[in-house]
């Protein structure tokens, strides 16, 4: 041992060679070199990355789990590949933006999260659906509340309601088509009459004390030439202030018609099945108004034989 050497062996800084007399200080310090040189040459030949990884605890425990216990079995490769089919799969540009379906159909806390995850409102109120001014909001509310049940976004929503008014739309049309081709059809059977048979009917409805809201649900119902044709029906069968029984009934008014009206207006009723149905009735009540009305055109086409 050299001088040098004594003095850092005196200021603890080197020890004593193992002489091989089993004094065990030397052979101590020789073992835990050795040991210190295999730790190195094992760090040297780890890789970097697969030391960052077994560095974290939940890291070093995946990496196992996929059979990567040491650097041997960490193919970078595979690592990599794997990461590759991941990417291909979800991408990376959909992080954040991925859904898993529920495992549990009848989840619904699951569905809710999916339905909150793709767009759909917090709330019910938050839906927009455009409404004419005045009009009722409750069957637009009810239907928010099914939108957010079924879990709808505000533009899927939109999309349903405008599909919902213009199939209303085209109801509408097409029933007020149809009422004035009915009303086109009326004219043509009325003729000349069609003006004063329509004022017989108002002249019933008013009679019996409808609105105008009464007569368009009539109409919407059987339709406005059934629903004129009903109405004239029934004004020009009124009996004004007395129940049938009664033999002091007014009968109905054609005080506005001439001779040949009367004449005409006997034949239709003689085609018409109702009224002759009365007319031949075996109930002498329900026989007398009928008789009444056409004695009463009895009369007033007199003149028109006459002519």
């Amino acid at each position: 041992m050299t001088i040098y050497q004594r003095m850092l062996f005196h200021a603890g800084i080197l020890r004593a060679p193992d002489d091989g007399t089993g004094g065990g200080g030397a052979g101590d310090a020789g073992q835990q070199q050795q040991q210190q040189q295999q730790q190195q040459q094992q760090q040297q030949q780890t890789p970097e990355w697969f030391a960052k990884v077994t560095a974290d605890p939940d890291m070093k425990a995946w990496a196992e789990s996929k059979g990567w216990k040491d650097p041997a079995t960490a193919d970078p490769f595979a690592i990599a590949q794997s990461y590759r089919n991941l990417e291909t799969l979800f991408g990376a540009d959909k992080a954040g933006r991925t859904i898993l379906l529920p495992k549990d159909a009848d989840d619904a806390a699951a569905r809710d999260a999916i339905y909150d995850k793709l767009g759909r409102p917090k709330t019910a109120a938050e839906y927009e659906i455009e409404l004419p001014d005045g009009a009722d909001t409750t069957f637009a509310d009810t239907a928010k509340e099914w939108f957010h049940k079924a879990g709808l976004t505000k533009d899927q929503a939109k999309n349903v309601t405008e599909a919902y008014k213009a199939a209303e739309l085209d109801a509408v049309q097409a029933q007020t088509t149809r009422h004035a081709d009915e009303v086109d059809g009326l004219k043509k059977e009325w003729g000349a009459e069609f003006d004063k048979r329509v004022e017989v009917g108002k002249a019933a409805v008013k009679a019996a004390g409808m609105t105008d809201e009464h007569t368009k649900a009539i109409e919407l119902a059987i339709g406005p030439a059934s629903a004129a044709k009903m109405f004239e029906f029934f004004g020009r069968n009124y009996v004004d202030g007395n129940p049938p029984e009664q033999s002091s009934r007014t009968p109905p008014s054609f005080a506005n018609m001439n001779p040949a009206q009367a004449k005409t207006k006997i034949d239709e009723l003689y085609s018409d099945q109702a009224f002759m149905s009365r007319y031949t009735s075996d109930d002498p009540k329900v026989r007398a108004g009928a008789m009444e009305q056409m004695e009463a055109l009895a009369k007033l086409a007199v003149n028109a034989k006459a002519g």
